[in-house]
């Protein structure tokens, strides 16, 4: 019985340092208008039902129920504008691979990602998410472009980091250096996936103003960059910017238009 209580402590403990990374782990993003897709559900109540007692027995001790924190409690408060500050307009796969690989910190191996699943479903729903028809699953490319974000929340405006991974949408054009550029380019926004966007992602992709940015692609000679200049296309990759100039090394390339237009 002591060695149970014992192992059960350590799994509390080892739950306040996990969900903590999780907590400081929200990606910073850049000017891009916010998916409100999460609000049409991605969980079911009976899931978050589910996910409730789990909480309590793996988490609750640190966290409090539901995750709410306060002075009797080691754990972080996993509710409210501290959960919002740090994951809005992070893409929900970010949440759910931090719990996946790191609840609990040390042990994760103790809780089975189904479990992990319905936890999470309980705290979408404890921050206020409405539950929908279809169980929140563990396809991170599908959660990739949820983005965890308030209710008819105001556009994304903080700039992002260098180093972070964006997405841009412009002319492409080879220089007379060969050097490859998105020129007439929309400012770098922050993206959750470094994978082309897919076709109802692109949609909104298609509507994005042209603009007065310039970026150097470089690592895109494997992406066949030849068979889209003159189109204006989007383009994903790491962001470094440098007074002379700023480059993406490119993850992903694809049309969005046939031709740049004016």
């Amino acid at each position: 019985m002591q060695a149970k209580i014992l192992g059960r402590s350590r799994v509390a403990r080892a739950c306040v340092l996990a969900v903590t990374t999780v907590l400081a782990a929200g990606v910073r993003a850049g000017a891009q208008a916010p998916d409100q897709r999460i609000w049409d559900g991605v969980f079911t109540g009976e899931q978050a039902q589910r996910g409730k007692p789990q909480f309590e027995t793996n988490c609750g001790a640190c966290h409090g129920a539901p995750g709410a924190g306060g002075s009797d409690r080691s754990g972080p408060t996993l509710i409210g504008d501290r959960f919002m500050r740090a994951w809005e307009f992070s893409g929900l796969n970010q949440f759910v691979s931090k719990v996946f690989d790191q609840m609990p910190q040390g042990y994760p191996s103790n809780v089975e990602d189904s479990v992990k699943l319905d936890i999470i479903a309980y705290l979408l729903q404890s921050n206020g998410f409405p539950p929908g028809s279809k169980e929140l699953g563990a396809d991170l490319d599908e959660l990739r472009e949820i983005q965890i974000v308030r209710k008819g929340g105001a556009q994304n405006t903080r700039e992002p980091a260098n180093s972070s991974l964006v997405q841009v949408v412009g002319c492409l054009k080879q220089d007379p250096d060969k050097l490859w550029l998105v020129t007439k380019s929309s400012e770098a926004m922050a993206t959750t996936s470094p994978d082309s966007s897919s076709a109802q992602m692109l949609r909104t992709v298609q509507d994005t103003p042209p603009g007065a940015a310039t970026f150097q692609l470089v690592n895109v000679s494997r992406l066949q960059p030849e068979s889209h200049q003159g189109q204006r296309v989007e383009a994903k990759g790491l962001l470094y910017k440098e007074q002379k100039g700023s480059r993406i090394s490119v993850s992903s390339l694809q049309m969005v238009a046939p031709s740049c237009g004016n």
